[in-house]
């Protein structure tokens, strides 16, 4: 944990003294989609010291989303959600150890594209799903 004095004011909390926010640094979260739901949560994870935060999602930005999917901005239509989700976790917390995947999620370790071996379950602590369908 790079600057503890960021999380002072959650350490204050008795049920996080500084060893329980040593270990939110050291948690490893996968989250699936990049979407509406996971722009609610990313920043609250990304801010409470989440160390590690893999974000998968292979869509882009769309403007008739931008009301759901508030990280965005009007600029970034077109762009990979992914990627722009991941600057904005490091850019609200630099301390924190961010990758994105812009493939999609599929059921098999054995896909073509080996993103990170395709969202092993075993590497994670907690898996969120913010997907928006149900083949992922």
């Amino acid at each position: 944990m790079t600057h503890p004095e960021r999380y002072i004011r959650q350490m204050a909390l008795p049920e996080i003294p500084m060893h329980r926010q040593e270990e939110l640094a050291q948690t490893r979260i996968a989250v699936v989609g990049a979407g509406g739901l996971s722009c609610a949560a990313l920043p609250y994870l990304a801010a409470a010291g989440i160390g590690h935060i893999d974000i998968y999602d292979h869509d882009t930005i769309s403007i008739s989303n931008l009301h759901r999917q508030t990280i965005y901005k009007n600029a970034q239509e077109g762009q990979s959600k992914a990627e722009l989700a991941a600057t904005y976790c490091r850019d609200l917390n630099p301390d924190i150890n961010i990758r994105h995947c812009k493939e999609p999620v599929r059921p098999s370790r054995h896909s073509q594209k080996d993103c990170f071996a395709s969202l092993a379950m075993t590497e994670f602590d907690l898996i969120m799903d913010g997907s928006d369908n149900f083949e992922t």
